[in-house]
């Protein structure tokens, strides 16, 4: 009885960790493949449109005239339409 309960934690653990990393995996895809016209959702909750883009940092424009500049890692997702 005890091997079995061991054993299913052990499963719940192992699934955690793939579904974990499974998702730092998309993200980080979804952050390499950012391009100018992209509309995003930043992690602070913003929505806005990549205007430009560099190896480090990304640029969203929120309003005419106003645009954040961003490290990679603070785009959460990419949004349709």
């Amino acid at each position: 009885m005890y091997a079995v309960l061991v054993l299913v934690v052990m499963g719940m653990a192992g699934y955690t960790f793939y579904q974990n990393s499974q998702q730092q995996k998309r993200v980080r895809q979804l952050q390499s493949s950012l391009k100018r016209g992209d509309r995003v959702l930043t992690m602070g909750g913003i929505i806005g449109q990549v205007s430009r883009v560099t190896d480090q940092r990304v640029w969203v424009q929120v309003a005419d005239g106003l645009e954040l500049e961003m490290v990679r890692p603070g785009i959460r997702s990419r949004l349709e339409g």
